[in-house]
C-alpha cells in the first residue's frame, strides 16, 4: 500500500494554550519548541495507533482493482475521488455513483455499488489507481488529546532520553499507553 499526503492537518489536536496550561508555563520564549513538540507527539501517537487524529487529506495509490478498497488511517470522512490511468496514460475519473464509502468501519472502505464493476480496461503499468480521501476525527476524542498533551509534556520536561539507573528508557509512559489502547488499529 502506497500513500501520500495531499493536505496536511491545519492544526494539532491540542492548542498551544492548552499545552501551556498543562505545563503550567506562562512565558512565550518556549512557544516554538512547545508547538514543535505538539506536532511530533501527534505524529508519533498517530503512528503508534495507525490512524490520523485530525482532519487531513491523503492519497492511496494502488496497482490493481480490489474487491473492496481498505482505506488506511482510521476514521474516513469522505472520498474525494477515484482516478485511474488507462494503458495510454490518460487519467479517468471513476464516478462516485459506482461505489459506496463505508465511513462506519475502522478502517474505512470502498465497495462497489450493487450491480457495478471496476473498469476492465488495461491499466497503466505503474501506480495506475489513486484514491483521494479525507480522514481523521472531526472532533478528536479527549483520550487522544490527553495522550498528546502527556507525551509533549514528558518530552518538554525530559529533553534527553530518560535514564533509570544505567538503562535508557524509551517506551511510552504507561498513562499514555492506557489512553490510546482502544484507538490502536492492528
Amino acid at each position: 500500500m502506497k500513500t501520500a499526503i495531499v493536505a496536511p492537518p491545519s492544526a494539532t489536536p491540542v492548542s498551544l494554550s492548552e499545552m501551556k496550561a498543562q505545563l503550567r508555563y506562562t512565558g512565550t520564549s518556549e512557544d516554538t519548541y512547545i508547538t514543535a513538540l505538539l506536532t511530533k507527539a501527534t505524529l508519533h501517537l498517530e503512528e503508534v495507533c495507525s490512524r490520523k487524529f485530525y482532519t487531513q487529506t491523503w492519497k492511496l495509490i494502488l496497482d490493481t482493482w480490489l474487491e473492496e478498497i481498505i482505506l488506511p488511517f482510521g476514521q474516513v470522512q469522505s472520498v474525494v475521488s477515484i482516478m485511474y490511468k488507462n494503458e495510454a496514460g490518460d487519467e479517468v475519473t471513476f464516478s462516485s455513483e459506482n461505489y459506496n464509502v463505508d465511513q462506519y468501519s475502522t478502517p474505512g472502505r470502498i465497495v462497489l455499488a450493487y450491480g457495478e464493476e471496476w473498469p476492465s480496461e488495461t491499466l497503466f503499468s505503474l501506480n495506475p489507481i489513486e484514491v483521494v480521501f479525507v480522514c481523521g476525527y472531526v472532533s478528536v476524542p479527549d483520550n487522544l488529546k490527553h495522550a498528546v498533551t502527556l507525551l509533549a509534556a514528558h518530552w518538554f520536561e525530559n529533553r534527553e532520553p530518560v535514564v533509570v539507573g544505567n538503562m535508557s528508557v524509551s517506551m511510552l509512559p504507561e498513562a499514555i499507553d492506557a489512553l490510546i489502547w482502544n484507538y490502536r488499529m492492528f
